[in-house]
């Protein structure tokens, strides 16, 4: 997890982004796992030098010893400084006493599991081993085999598109609010923090003349403001599925901040998070009294995915200036960089203008009668109007929209529409913003400050 971790912290974000986009979630995974056999093959060619330690000590568990010792010093006193973690794992959460008894304990079990399988091959195979030519290739054609259904299995489950499509106008309506249990989630860690609230404190420091330390029952006791915000990830592809849209309560950052009392030159707000995460917010957008300190979602307390038990919710800019977890605002002079803003991403974050195709599905089949619909969406901006296309691009004509939930909300639209011939058509749809403003057209990748172009679908037409 370790190395995991500096690996993702270390990768530029261009490069990170091509894997988020194509992997999602299931890449940190993957390098876990790759990781953790780079990891165990590595510490087990140490194995190669049991049966001389054996020979030397005439002692099996001399030899499991020496075997577990040396993986767990380079653990403590080289990988764990190298990756972040302190001398001994004194950064870690476990601290040094429970970081060195967890590793050594760890190499001891694996090297007698070794060990012992070792033995019992000797002695199943006493003359080793004997592959015949016929046999070894068997062995790797399968090998290959395999290897390549792995391939296809992964390219056909995680390399296809995220989007999110639903059958008909009323399943597209009635998921408006999205679900607690899918609302995306995107996060650096590989295991998010389990906190508890009842040892918590959210601290607002810095530039500031009145430092507040607040509890998160303190917190709870304050009158809550309800607010409908939709939140979009940065690296969310043109129709992509890293949008969503949720009920979300708290207090207003504002209120905490003037309480604090902010200076004059106070540029930014830092938030520092229970992950180590760190998120940078303008003063102005800080102060905006829809930014809000959010202690629930859609009703319910934050769950640990969203960041219980704080987090800020900030209306108009990408989904990674809302920083879960967060225990710590610091405001600071000028301008402020996080996390993914060091990696190269946008500071600004405003939120493109973008229109998705919901209903139908990409490459379904319809007939006489098509209903199309989807979701736009411009931060605060708003949505004034969006067009849908049926011939890809040549005509626009308007769709419904649906009066959103808020000013912070995406808008609903659809678009009935009646082909006159059997045959393939391009849908497409774009928006324009709450200031008539139409979205950019140009084809544009996530990195660094989102992605633009119009979203498409294919559709075939049975009449």
């Amino acid at each position: 997890e370790l190395a995991v971790g500096a690996l993702v912290n270390a990768t530029p974000g261009n490069i990170e982004s091509f894997f988020v986009i194509q992997m999602g979630e299931l890449a940190k995974y993957t390098a876990l796992i790759v990781a953790t056999v780079v990891y165990l093959v590595i510490h087990g060619a140490y194995g190669l030098a049991i049966p001389a330690i054996q020979r030397h000590s005439g002692r099996r568990f001399v030899s499991v010893g020496a075997f577990a010792l040396i993986p767990a010093t380079l653990d403590l006193l080289v990988f764990m400084p190298l990756f972040g973690a302190g001398l001994l794992g004194t950064a870690t959460a476990a601290g040094w006493v429970g970081a060195s008894v967890n590793t050594t304990v760890s190499s001891l079990v694996y090297s007698g599991t070794l060990l012992f399988v070792a033995a019992d091959f000797r002695v199943s195979y006493p003359e080793r081993l004997k592959v015949s030519r016929r046999t070894f290739v068997k062995s790797v054609a399968a090998l290959v085999l395999g290897l390549a259904a792995l391939v296809y299995g992964l390219d056909t489950l995680v390399l296809g598109p995220s989007r999110t499509g639903y059958k008909t106008i009323a399943e597209l309506f009635a998921n408006e609010v999205t679900p607690n249990d899918e609302f995306y989630v995107v996060t650096k860690n590989l295991i998010d923090p389990t906190i508890d609230a009842g040892g918590w404190n959210l601290k607002i420091d810095g530039e500031v003349s009145s430092p507040l330390s607040l509890s998160y029952q303190e917190l709870l006791a304050r009158k809550q403001t309800e607010l409908y915000v939709t939140f979009e990830c940065v690296s969310n592809e043109v129709g992509g599925g890293l949008i969503s849209n949720a009920k979300w309560s708290g207090i207003p950052l504002s209120t905490l901040l003037s309480e604090a009392g902010v200076a004059q030159d106070a540029g930014y707000c830092a938030c520092v998070c229970e992950d180590g995460y760190t998120e940078g917010i303008p003063i102005a957008k800080a102060l905006d009294p829809r930014t809000i300190l959010a202690l629930s979602m859609n009703g319910q307390p934050l769950p640990k995915s969203h960041g219980f038990p704080a987090r800020v919710v900030v209306p108009g800019l990408y989904g990674m200036f809302s920083a879960k977890w967060v225990n710590r605002i610091t405001l600071v002079k000028g301008e402020y960089k996080g996390y993914w803003q060091q990696k190269g991403w946008t500071n600004s974050g405003e939120i493109n203008t973008t229109a998705i195709i919901r209903v139908p599905k990409d490459s379904s089949v319809s007939g006489p009668m098509v209903s199309i619909g989807g979701v736009a969406f411009a931060g605060v901006r708003g949505v004034s109007r969006v067009e849908v296309s049926t011939d890809g691009g040549t005509s626009w004509n308007a769709a419904v929209l649906k009066p959103p939930l808020s000013s912070t909300s995406w808008v609903l639209w659809e678009y009935a529409w009646s082909p006159s011939r059997t045959g393939r058509y391009r849908i497409v749809a774009r928006a324009y913003d709450g200031g008539r403003t139409l979205q950019g057209a140009k084809p544009a990748p996530p990195f660094p400050d989102g992605a633009s172009g119009y979203d498409t679908i294919d559709l075939s037409v049975s009449l």
